[in-house]
């Protein structure tokens, strides 16, 4: 049995905001989260986050390991997070209702980095600890939302909207010069 649509409604992006990016690509982004209609139940806005790389040193051209670019965060370059929204609601109620794509890359590199974030909304009475996620401060979502590593699905018959995709892409070359190649939040 396939998703079933959650009444028609739809998750959208208020508020964007896209700050430039800086010096070895460096970047931020933020968005919230809104549906187009109150939510009939409980549920989560579920969002699948994945980097995708190739970043070298400038003094040898060597790739970067997976630990040097991530740090402590190196085994997270796929997971998901969530955000509770209540029924009757079309935001999450905390103040962290936002998602933050954001990336501080290594002095004297040069590449490129994609972020990509797949999102939708689920019901579920369900609490995130019994959807497996926890907070988990090694997450780049940190101690604010719920975490897991991998690709997270509801399973089949979950009641959800479509996907509504979004991508930060931004190269940077040995003169520190970054350019964001693409930006840009899709169905």
């Amino acid at each position: 049995m396939p998703a079933v649509t959650a009444n028609n409604n739809e998750l959208n992006f208020t508020d964007i905001t896209y700050t430039t990016v800086e010096k070895w690509g460096d970047y931020k982004e933020k968005v919230k989260w809104k549906l187009s209609e109150n939510a009939k139940n409980r549920g989560f806005v579920l969002q699948v986050v994945t980097f995708t790389y190739e970043v070298r040193w400038v003094e040898n051209d060597a790739l970067l390991t997976v630990d040097e670019l991530f740090g402590s965060q190196a085994g997270w370059t796929n997971y998901s997070e969530l955000w509770l929204i209540s029924a009757n609601k079309k935001q999450p109620a905390d103040t962290l209702n936002q998602d933050h794509f954001i990336f501080n890359s290594m002095e004297e590199t040069y590449g490129w980095i994609k972020e990509t974030g797949k999102a939708y909304f689920f019901e579920s009475d369900k609490t995130p600890e019994d959807l497996g996620f926890s907070i988990n401060a090694d997450c780049p979502a940190g101690i604010y939302m719920p975490s897991q590593k991998g690709s997270y699905d509801p399973g089949i018959g979950a009641i959800k909207t479509a996907t509504i995709d979004h991508l930060v892409y931004v190269t940077w070359d040995k003169t520190r010069r970054a350019t964001l190649i693409e930006e840009k939040p899709s169905r």
